[in-house]
């Protein structure tokens, strides 16, 4: 995996930040962001609403 240029893109409201192996939990819906974030495994700053609607991406 690449990391894009951070100039050319905008601010970003919210990002989540985590590993491989729980990116494919929550790819596959072993686990939801928030059950992520709490158990330490997802980092997430920025806009919580916004990532909390992140889950419906894995949906």
């Amino acid at each position: 995996m690449r990391r894009a240029d951070a100039e050319a893109f905008e601010v970003a409201d919210c990002t989540l930040e985590c590993d491989r192996d729980a990116w494919h939990r929550l790819a596959t819906g072993e686990i939801t962001g928030m059950k992520g974030f709490m158990g330490g495994d997802v980092r997430l700053a920025g806009n919580f609403g916004l990532a909390l609607r992140l889950d419906t991406c894995f949906a």
